[in-house]
């Protein structure tokens, strides 16, 4: 790196005060107002050869500015324009819609997204007047299928965080839904069982998914029922063992 050659020091800042007119200097010569500050002998360099010598500093040419960068000495001031990364180019639009691939069934995957849209829309309207949502339902199924699962169970059938499931459970638990009980050999596990309330909600639940389901299922034979069932099955995570 060159000198920058100055009985007094040099004052270089990035969006800094110093903006003076020509032939001024606000501040006293040497002082810091900004990023960096330099000093060295004197052979009268003027404020536009002073940013010369500045621009070639790494650490300068490395700083992104928000504004622009001014430099002087007692003998005045340049101001340097914002260093700015080339303009980037503005995208086409695509206007060729996706299209299944040999490896990729985008007919299948929207038939996937709008059916489950709609397979949860009606237990989400019923949810939603008690103040509950999705995660409410998933628990309230889940005990209701396996009275007296512990805790863990249910975090790991869920795949949810203790504190999403804690959150979730005692607003049930309060609102009489769910009964938690010790469990009689080890006081520490807690089982999770429903109660009336609580069988009568995933009964209410249950019952406009399954008149959607034999809606879809009208005039299917039985060996149609079990290859939906097989295939939703195939669509679940593999145990010990990353999805294809």
């Amino acid at each position: 790196m060159r000198a920058l050659p100055a009985p007094n020091r040099l004052i270089v800042g990035a969006n800094m005060r110093l903006n003076p007119p020509a032939g001024e200097l606000r501040g006293a010569p040497g002082e810091f107002c900004g990023s960096w500050l330099f000093s060295g002998e004197n052979t009268g360099l003027s404020a536009s050869q002073i940013s010369n010598v500045v621009m070639d500093i790494p650490a300068v040419k490395a700083a992104e500015f928000a504004s622009s960068l001014c430099i002087g000495n007692e003998r005045g001031y340049a101001k340097l324009a914002r260093q700015s990364s080339p303009k980037s180019v503005k995208p086409e639009p695509l206007t060729k819609p996706l299209e299944n691939t040999k490896t990729i069934d985008f007919d299948i995957i929207e038939l996937l997204f709008f059916s489950y849209r709609d397979f949860v829309s009606d237990p989400d309207a019923i949810l939603s007047e008690s103040g509950f949502g999705r995660a409410h339902h998933r628990v309230v199924h889940f005990v209701n299928r396996n009275p007296g699962m512990t805790v863990a169970d249910l975090l790991d059938t869920l795949k949810i965080t203790k504190q999403s499931l804690a959150r979730v459970l005692k607003q049930l638990i309060d609102s009489g839904y769910i009964q938690q009980i010790a469990g009689p050999e080890d006081r520490r596990q807690r089982k999770l069982y429903p109660t009336t309330t609580g069988r009568e909600l995933a009964l209410a639940l249950a019952e406009p998914q399954s008149r959607r389901i034999e809606r879809a299922f009208d005039g299917a034979s039985p060996e149609v029922r079990e290859g939906v069932k097989a295939f939703l099955s195939g669509m679940q995570n593999r145990q010990n063992s990353k999805a294809d």
